[in-house]
Protein backbone atom coordinates (compact mmCIF):
# COMPACT_ATOMS: atom_id res chain seq x y z
CA UNK A 1 0.00 0.00 0.00
CA UNK A 2 1.36 3.40 -0.90
CA UNK A 3 -1.38 5.86 0.09
CA UNK A 4 -4.20 6.24 2.55
CA UNK A 5 -6.88 8.79 3.16
CA UNK A 6 -8.93 9.72 6.21
CA UNK A 7 -12.34 11.19 6.72
CA UNK A 8 -12.78 13.46 9.72
CA UNK A 9 -10.26 13.06 12.51
CA UNK A 10 -11.76 13.76 15.93
CA UNK A 11 -10.16 14.62 19.26
CA UNK A 12 -11.54 11.61 21.17
CA UNK A 13 -10.77 7.91 20.92
CA UNK A 14 -7.65 5.97 20.02
CA UNK A 15 -6.26 4.80 16.70
CA UNK A 16 -6.45 1.02 16.42
CA UNK A 17 -3.69 0.57 13.85
CA UNK A 18 -3.93 -0.34 10.19
CA UNK A 19 -6.03 -3.35 9.17
CA UNK A 20 -6.49 -4.61 5.67
CA UNK A 21 -6.87 -7.65 3.51
CA UNK A 22 -3.80 -9.86 3.62
CA UNK A 23 -4.68 -11.15 0.13
CA UNK A 24 -7.04 -9.80 -2.48
CA UNK A 25 -9.28 -6.76 -2.25
CA UNK A 26 -12.00 -5.63 0.13
CA UNK A 27 -15.29 -6.80 -1.36
CA UNK A 28 -17.82 -6.24 1.42
CA UNK A 29 -18.44 -5.07 4.95
CA UNK A 30 -20.86 -5.11 7.84
CA UNK A 31 -21.06 -3.06 11.03
CA UNK A 32 -22.24 -3.16 14.61
CA UNK A 33 -24.43 -0.11 15.04
CA UNK A 34 -25.88 0.72 18.44
CA UNK A 35 -29.42 2.11 18.29
CA UNK A 36 -30.23 5.46 19.90
CA UNK A 37 -29.97 5.07 23.69
CA UNK A 38 -32.40 7.87 24.57
CA UNK A 39 -31.81 10.94 26.70
CA UNK A 40 -29.94 9.24 29.55
CA UNK A 41 -27.97 6.65 27.54
CA UNK A 42 -24.56 6.94 25.92
CA UNK A 43 -24.86 6.79 22.13
CA UNK A 44 -21.95 5.15 20.34
CA UNK A 45 -23.48 4.58 16.87
CA UNK A 46 -20.95 2.53 14.84
CA UNK A 47 -19.09 0.31 17.31
CA UNK A 48 -17.14 -1.94 14.95
CA UNK A 49 -16.70 -2.83 11.28
CA UNK A 50 -15.87 -6.19 9.74
CA UNK A 51 -14.44 -6.21 6.21
CA UNK A 52 -14.75 -9.09 3.78
CA UNK A 53 -11.76 -9.79 1.57
CA UNK A 54 -11.66 -11.33 -1.90
CA UNK A 55 -15.26 -12.48 -2.10
CA UNK A 56 -15.42 -13.94 1.40
CA UNK A 57 -12.18 -15.91 1.59
CA UNK A 58 -11.33 -14.10 4.85
CA UNK A 59 -12.51 -11.25 7.04
CA UNK A 60 -10.81 -8.52 9.06
CA UNK A 61 -12.24 -6.84 12.17
CA UNK A 62 -11.58 -3.13 12.57
CA UNK A 63 -10.92 -3.61 16.28
CA UNK A 64 -10.96 -6.52 18.72
CA UNK A 65 -14.44 -7.58 19.75
CA UNK A 66 -15.74 -6.69 23.18
CA UNK A 67 -18.83 -8.28 24.64
CA UNK A 68 -21.98 -6.28 24.00
CA UNK A 69 -25.55 -6.90 22.99
CA UNK A 70 -25.40 -5.04 19.68
CA UNK A 71 -25.96 -7.28 16.65
CA UNK A 72 -24.05 -7.18 13.39
CA UNK A 73 -25.83 -5.71 10.39
CA UNK A 74 -26.26 -7.85 7.30
CA UNK A 75 -23.32 -8.00 4.87
CA UNK A 76 -23.14 -5.49 2.03
CA UNK A 77 -21.07 -6.82 -0.84
CA UNK A 78 -19.78 -5.53 -4.14
CA UNK A 79 -20.97 -7.30 -7.27
CA UNK A 80 -18.95 -9.79 -9.28
CA UNK A 81 -15.69 -8.37 -10.71
CA UNK A 82 -15.80 -5.35 -8.39
CA UNK A 83 -14.24 -4.31 -5.09
CA UNK A 84 -14.50 -1.51 -2.56
CA UNK A 85 -12.88 1.64 -3.94
CA UNK A 86 -14.15 4.18 -1.41
CA UNK A 87 -15.92 4.67 1.88
CA UNK A 88 -17.87 7.71 3.05
CA UNK A 89 -18.34 8.30 6.79
CA UNK A 90 -21.08 10.35 8.46
CA UNK A 91 -19.43 11.95 11.48
CA UNK A 92 -21.13 13.89 14.26
CA UNK A 93 -18.92 16.67 15.52
CA UNK A 94 -18.50 17.10 19.30
CA UNK A 95 -21.45 18.85 20.88
CA UNK A 96 -21.38 20.33 24.39
CA UNK A 97 -25.14 19.96 24.95
CA UNK A 98 -26.04 16.64 23.27
CA UNK A 99 -24.53 13.16 23.49
CA UNK A 100 -21.79 12.69 20.88
CA UNK A 101 -21.94 9.63 18.63
CA UNK A 102 -18.87 10.22 16.40
CA UNK A 103 -19.34 7.88 13.39
CA UNK A 104 -23.07 7.65 12.73
CA UNK A 105 -23.08 5.87 9.35
CA UNK A 106 -20.81 4.40 6.67
CA UNK A 107 -21.40 4.18 2.92
CA UNK A 108 -19.30 1.78 0.79
CA UNK A 109 -18.55 2.41 -2.90
CA UNK A 110 -17.65 -0.36 -5.35
CA UNK A 111 -15.71 -0.11 -8.61
CA UNK A 112 -15.03 -2.59 -11.40
CA UNK A 113 -11.71 -4.42 -11.19
CA UNK A 114 -9.80 -6.10 -13.98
Amino acid sequence: MTNYITSTVGKEGEWQGMNGCSEGLMTGMRAKVMPNQGLLGDDEAVQNVEMECDGGTNTVLAMPEKQNSTNWSSWDRCGKSSAVCGIKVRYEAPNVIDDDVAIADITMYCCSVE
